[in-house]
């Protein structure tokens, strides 16, 4: 597989969407009253992944991160996108 070093060119910023979510929503997906599960892309993997658990913001910014556009966001070790 491969390392992505220093993902950290990209147009535009998850800040905006980032500040609202933390003010509207819980910070954990199970914290959710209905249950949620995004898709994003493992960079190390290549496979699709399913987050229903841990970080809202994270998995929402992963499941947004267009490649170029957004930077990758970093669950765990590894860098996601959609």
């Amino acid at each position: 597989m491969f390392e992505l070093n220093n993902p950290s060119k990209s147009f535009a910023s998850h800040r905006p969407v980032r500040k609202i979510l933390t003010e509207l929503l819980p910070e954990k997906i199970e914290d959710l009253k209905i249950p949620l599960y995004l898709s994003s892309t493992n960079l190390s993997t290549g496979e699709n992944t399913m987050l229903c658990e841990g970080n809202l913001f994270d998995a929402v910014m992963a499941s947004t991160s267009i490649p170029v556009a957004f930077r990758p966001i970093k669950i765990g070790i590894d860098y996601h996108v959609d």
